[in-house]
């Protein structure tokens, strides 16, 4: 393919010293200007289009924040002093002295800076975009021809972690009009001052070039449109216990994209696994090659209302899904408690909520379309394909990248929502009885107790949905999860006070009640971080596991202090559901995420295992393809279904193969 590169690419790519010279003529500028172009979605560069211009949008470090801050503050005290009339010089000099630095600061290191390719004026425009910065001439002009010399004092810096909340902020500055609010693309955050350029354009070029990028894009208008990263960075899961580095991520925004990607990587015999949210707490997603995200394949794609039926891409976040359907008058019959997942994977791993008259989500799929191994699309369900179909509702990612599924959905409802604090023995004496007479039941153990918390869900066939109101917000946000945070961090510096902690929270439990629409009700907001292993046990065994589990907790063994949850699930026909064939309660346990949970989950393994628990596969467990074979009666049937629609086995990982094989 790379015959296809023009000669003046070429050129460009072999002689570093002549690039400002022949991107300064007026024979080769709109040529490169266009290869930018062209790159701008494909490259890690971070460039994106706007208009006919590739524009970057830059951060420039942290200390900006504190600069404010300390400006704020200072300001603040400033104003206390020439109130109460003090006269010390010293109390009215510090803060000018922080206000002339903060201006000085403003003027040269912008918070955000957006880089221009002015193709028509062959100028890169550097431009201030601090709010102070704006009005302090915080603008420079480069001439293509001086690239050279910025060149040789590049220095790049990327931000460490995942998506950062103030991401957001800075994309959202820019005028992509491609991208809604829900569909900010997850690039990295480049630091940046006038003196160190990120990239060149040679480099984005040359760089392009090698990975076999550009020429692609040359006969592909569409190829183009795919989003790339070098992995230069190491990922993280949710919980941040599992960490890997792929050679690249891929965004695609179309069916198109990633069929091309899957033909791609099967003719080069590169491995891809697909991530979603990356909520899972096994290795399911980690990859040294290709890691393909469906962030920028979101939405609906066909709507029902008639038979309350809709098909949505496969990368949709549960909580846009939510909000999408409820547009429509619409709803998912049951959720769990995050809507932070994808829908293609909350299907794979076999995500589940409560209720003993609800199958796993899986079980509310009618129809799927994936393309597998081999680069074919392929559409099943119960009708069409249907032992792909069985196979494909809970597939762990093996079998392909599910691009579109089709829900049945039901009308809008309202959920009223009962929060209690009760009594162990209570609870566990009336567990059928609660199942029986609410459309969703599930409870918490508090360690160390004889507290639970049970929580209840019904329709609520009138009344108005309680107002978000900035109390409830900060009550959840504060009480819930930094207050809780905080004992976390005390329990894991003193590991004597875990019994303290969980006794404290326990007490916290309020006795409250919620009314709103089915998908703001399901979901509760989950900051702070952790591991779990959560199994599925037989119904009727539930009562002799918990009392086991309840035993060893007590024992003080381990120090952990989070509550110990139970749902219950209804049985389904999916070959590789942990609920195939039998009624099933959920048991899951936590740990904070900075804390060793190798013993404890060890032992709380042996417990589940000796009941026939099938594990959550988004959670950890240590099970083998020899325990996959005897837990899974449709295993065989599954792996032959795997073998003809991935061949070369392009969606598999080491974790994957110690696992199915």
């Amino acid at each position: 393919m790379r015959n296809l590169l023009s000669k003046e690419l070429n050129e460009v790519i072999g002689s570093d010293e002549h690039l400002g010279e022949m991107m300064s003529s007026d024979e080769n500028s709109t040529f490169y200007c266009e290869k930018l172009i062209e790159l701008s979605e494909r490259t890690a560069s971070g460039f994106s289009v706007d208009g006919n211009l590739p524009v970057l949008i830059l951060k420039f470090g942290k200390w900006n924040w504190l600069f404010g801050s300390l400006f704020i503050i200072f300001l603040g005290f400033f104003v206390a002093v020439a109130t109460i009339n003090i006269e010390e010089p010293i109390y009215l000099l510090l803060p000018l002295v922080i206000l002339s630095i903060f201006i000085v600061h403003a003027r040269f290191w912008s918070i955000t800076n957006k880089i221009t390719l002015d193709c028509s004026n062959k100028n890169l425009i550097i431009e201030n975009d601090h709010w102070l910065g704006r009005h302090l001439g915080g603008k420079k002009f480069i001439p293509f021809s001086e690239i050279i010399s910025f060149d040789k004092k590049l220095k790049r810096y990327r931000a460490k972690g995942q998506i950062i909340h103030y991401r957001y902020r800075i994309i959202l500055k820019t005028n992509l009009k491609k991208h809604s609010l829900f569909e900010i693309p997850h690039g990295p955050i480049y630091y940046i001052n006038e003196n160190s350029m990120i990239e060149s354009i040679k480099g984005i070029i040359k760089n392009a070039y090698k990975k076999g990028e550009l020429d692609e894009m040359s006969t592909s208008a569409k190829i183009a449109q795919v989003r790339l990263e070098g992995g230069r960075d190491h990922r993280k899961n949710w919980s941040e216990n599992v960490e890997w580095k792929p050679a690249q991520i891929a965004y695609p925004s179309t069916e198109f994209d990633i069929q091309n990607l899957v033909l791609k990587a099967s003719n080069e015999r590169n491995k891809i696994r697909v991530i979603g949210t990356g909520h899972s707490f096994t290795e399911l997603c980690k990859t040294d090659q290709i890691l393909l995200s469906l962030d920028e394949y979101q939405g609906l794609v066909n709507v029902d209302k008639d038979n309350c039926q809709v098909t949505v891409k496969g990368g949709t976040k549960l909580k846009l899904l939510g909000e999408l359907l409820w547009a429509e008058g619409l709803a998912m019959e049951n959720l769990g408690d995050i809507d932070a997942q994808s829908i293609a994977g909350t299907i794979c791993t076999g995500t589940h909520g409560t209720g003993t008259d609800f199958g796993t989500i899986s079980t509310q799929i009618i129809a799927l379309r994936l393309i597998n191994g081999k680069g074919e699309i392929k559409s099943c369900s119960p009708s069409e394909n249907p032992e792909l179909f069985k196979a494909a509702q809970v597939s762990l990612g093996v079998l392909g990248v599910i691009t579109e599924i089709t829900l049945q959905c039901v009308p809008s409802y309202k959920l009223l929502v009962t929060n209690r604090k009760e009594q162990l023995n209570e609870v566990m004496s009336s567990i059928s009885e609660r199942n029986r007479q609410n459309r969703n039941f599930e409870h918490y153990w508090f360690p160390y107790t004889q507290t639970v918390w049970t929580k209840t869900t019904n329709i609520a066939e009138s009344g108005e949905p309680d107002k978000d109101t900035f109390l409830n917000y900060a009550s959840e946000l504060v009480l819930e999860n930094y207050t809780f945070k905080a004992l976390c961090a005390l329990a894991k510096i003193f590991p004597s006070k875990n019994k303290m902690v969980s006794k404290i929270v326990a007490q916290a439990v309020p006795t409250m009640k919620k009314l709103n629409y089915s998908h703001r009700v399901y979901a509760t907001m989950r900051l702070v971080k952790f591991t779990e292993m959560e199994y599925n046990v037989p119904a009727e065994a539930y009562q002799d596991v918990m009392k086991e589990i309840i035993e060893l907790v007590n024992s003080e063994k381990f120090a952990i202090h989070f509550p110990i949850e139970s749902r219950w699930v209804k049985a389904d026909d999916i070959y590789m559901s942990p609920a195939y064939g039998r009624d099933s309660a959920y048991i899951a346990c936590h740990v904070y995420n900075k804390k060793d949970n190798t013993e404890y989950f060890k032992a709380l393994e042996a417990i589940f295992r000796s009941y026939g628990g099938r594990p959550h596969w988004g959670k950890m467990h240590t099970l083998t393809q020899q325990d996959v074979i005897d837990l899974y009666p449709k295993y065989p049937e599954f792996n032959k279904i795997r073998k003809e629609q991935d061949p070369d086995e392009i969606f598999t990982n080491p974790y994957i193969k110690q696992l199915i094989g």
